[in-house]
């Protein structure tokens, strides 16, 4: 038996993530963002780390894969890496180093392999999580939308009221 409604307030990655959930549980999901949300990978106001890279550890793939097949294929065709063996490394003035904080040519341990991880910005991951998520028939996205109140019974939410921006 599936509910009739589930409302999501924010779609950033943990709103993306339970409405996606959700779906499986109610006939309607209705995801409401405040901001206009663009069609291509962009920086939204007030994102945290959006233009900084995001690192999905293996069991976070796994989980992403199994709720959207085909997701870590979709992130690489977008430019997404895997460290495979070598391990996370970044360029400096320097050169390659281990270390964010300081020049390290070499790792200062063994590197642990992740072959099923991805790296990539937050706005890349978050805009192929959004579209795969607006591809679910029973998801409903509302953007330029302000929840203005949440309508109580009880103990129990039943609602919110909402107005166009």
């Amino acid at each position: 038996m599936k509910y009739p409604r589930s409302i999501v307030i924010g779609s950033g990655m943990g709103g993306l993530v339970t409405a996606r959930v959700l779906s499986d549980y109610f006939d309607e999901v209705v995801l409401i963002d405040r901001d206009a949300i663009p069609d291509t990978p962009e920086i939204r106001h007030g994102t945290p780390q959006a233009n900084h890279f995001h690192g999905i550890l293996p069991g976070g793939l796994e989980i992403m894969c199994s709720l959207f097949p085909g997701f870590d294929d979709e992130l690489d065709s977008h430019g997404a890496i895997s460290p495979g063996p070598a391990g996370f490394y970044a360029y400096g003035p320097e050169g390659k180093s281990y270390n964010l904080m300081r020049f390290q040519p070499e790792p200062s341990k063994p590197l642990p392999t992740f072959p099923s991880t991805r790296i990539q910005t937050r706005i890349l991951l978050e805009h192929c999580l959004r579209r795969r998520v607006e591809q679910v028939s029973n998801i409903t996205t509302r953007y330029s939308t302000m929840v203005r109140d949440v309508m109580t019974e009880g103990n129990r939410v039943t609602g919110v009221v909402i107005d166009g921006i």
